[in-house]
C-alpha cells in the first residue's frame, strides 16, 4: 500500500493532512508522487518531514545522481477569483446524494449562470449513481479508458456541469472519514488556462536559493483546459500570431510571447536554477490515472537528473526544437494497488 511505504518520519503529518479537507488534495498528490518515484526505481527521501516548507518535499536519487522535487497542486476552483455561488450551491446539493459503489468526478465548463434546483441535480446525478453496475463500469474504464465512464450533464447556453462515474473498489467501500461523494471538481473557466500554472510553478521555482542538487517542480493540474499546448504556453510563453500588414507576401507566423516559466521578456532565460517541471494532469483520488510529462529546462544550469526520471514521457529542447519521447504510462504503473490499506484508511 502506498501509505505503508511512505517514510514513517513524515507519515503522521501526511495522515493529518489527508483527513483535513483543506490539505487533502496536496497531501494526496505528495503520496502519489512518492509512490511514482519509488516505482520508477528512485531512492526517495522525504526532506520536508514536518510540512514546514523550509525545504523541497523530496530528494530522489539513483546511483550518484540526485534531485529535489517540490510538489504543488493547481486547481482554479480553489482560486477565489474563479469561484461562483451557483457552482458552490450545486456542489453542496450534490454532496447530499450518496452511493456505496461510485464517486462522481465533476467537470465544470464555463460559469454556471443560474441556480440549479435539488430536484434537477437529483434527476441527473442521483439517477446516474444508482443506474449502473460498478463491476461493468470498472471493466469498461480499464479496457477503454476514462472516456467510457457513464456520465450525466446539465447544460446552459455557455456552460456545462458534467458528472462522470468513478467506481469504488471493494476494499474502499468501507466508509472512511475523509471519503466524499465528489472527486474534483475540475474547472474550465474562460481565460488563460496556463496562467495559474505558470504562477504556481514560478512561485515554487524561486523559493529555494541554495540547493546541493537540481530542483524539479511536480505539479498536479486539475483543469480540463490544460493540455500539451497549455503546458508549452506555461513554460515557453503564450502562442501568438504575428502578421505583416505592410508586406502581404510574408505569411503570418506563430510566435511565443516571452512570458513563460523558462523564458521572460527580452527572450532571456528565467529560473535557471530550475532543472525541469513534471506535469501530472487529471490525477485525483480513487482514480490515479492521467497524463504525465517531464519538461527539462533548456536553460537550466544543472539538469543532471536521476536516470529513472527519463522513463517518464519527457520533452527536451534539441537544436531549437522540442523533442518528445514517449515513456511509461504512470496510470498503469500505479494501477496494481490501492493507495490505502484494506480498510480504506491510510
Amino acid at each position: 500500500m502506498w501509505f505503508e511505504r511512505y517514510p514513517q518520519c513524515a507519515s503522521a503529518s501526511l495522515r493529518q493532512r489527508l483527513t483535513n479537507r483543506k490539505g487533502a488534495q496536496g497531501a494526496w498528490f505528495e503520496l502519489l508522487l512518492h509512490e511514482t518515484l519509488l516505482r520508477l526505481g528512485c531512492d526517495v527521501r522525504v526532506t520536508d518531514t514536518d510540512n514546514t516548507d523550509k525545504t523541497p518535499d523530496f530528494l530522489a536519487g539513483h546511483v550518484d545522481q540526485n534531485c529535489y522535487i517540490e510538489a504543488t497542486t493547481v486547481n482554479p476552483v480553489n482560486n477565489p477569483s474563479t469561484k461562483d455561488r451557483n457552482l458552490e450551491d450545486a456542489l453542496a446539493k450534490i454532496k447530499t446524494l450518496d452511493s456505496s459503489d461510485f464517486q462522481l468526478r465533476l467537470i465544470v465548463e464555463g460559469r454556471i449562470s443560474r441556480t440549479l434546483s435539488k430536484n434537477e441535480l437529483e434527476d441527473k446525478f442521483g439517477k446516474l449513481l444508482v443506474g449502473h453496475d460498478p463491476d461493468e463500469v470498472r471493466m469498461g474504464i480499464r479496457e477503454f479508458g476514462d472516456e467510457s465512464a457513464p456520465y450525466a450533464e446539465i447544460r446552459g447556453k455557455n456552460w456545462c456541469l458534467r458528472g462522470e462515474l468513478q467506481p469504488i473498489s471493494n476494499e474502499q467501500r468501507v466508509e472512511i472519514r475523509f471519503r466524499e461523494l465528489l472527486i474534483g471538481p475540475m474547472g474550465s473557466y474562460s481565460g488563460d488556462a496556463s496562467r495559474e500554472v505558470r504562477e504556481g510553478v514560478s512561485k515554487k521555482a524561486k523559493k529555494y536559493d541554495q540547493l546541493d542538487a537540481p530542483l524539479i517542480v511536480a505539479v498536479n493540474v486539475l483543469d480540463v483546459r490544460f493540455d500539451r499546448e497549455a503546458e508549452c504556453a506555461a513554460l515557453f510563453g503564450q502562442e501568438l500570431v504575428r502578421d505583416f500588414p505592410n508586406h502581404a507576401e510574408i505569411p503570418d507566423q506563430l510566435v511565443r510571447k516571452p512570458d513563460g516559466v523558462f523564458i521572460q521578456g527580452g527572450h532571456k532565460p528565467r529560473h535557471t536554477r530550475l532543472a525541469g517541471v513534471i506535469f501530472f494532469e487529471g490525477f485525483v483520488p480513487r482514480n490515479p490515472r492521467g497524463s504525465v510529462c517531464l519538461y527539462v529546462n533548456p536553460f537550466g544550469y544543472n539538469t543532471a537528473l536521476p536516470r529513472p526520471l527519463y522513463a517518464l514521457p519527457h520533452a527536451k529542447g534539441v537544436d531549437g526544437r522540442l523533442n518528445r519521447v514517449e515513456g511509461v504510462d504512470v496510470g498503469i504503473l500505479l494501477d496494481a494497488e490501492s493507495p490505502f490499506n484494506n480498510s480504506g484508511q491510510p
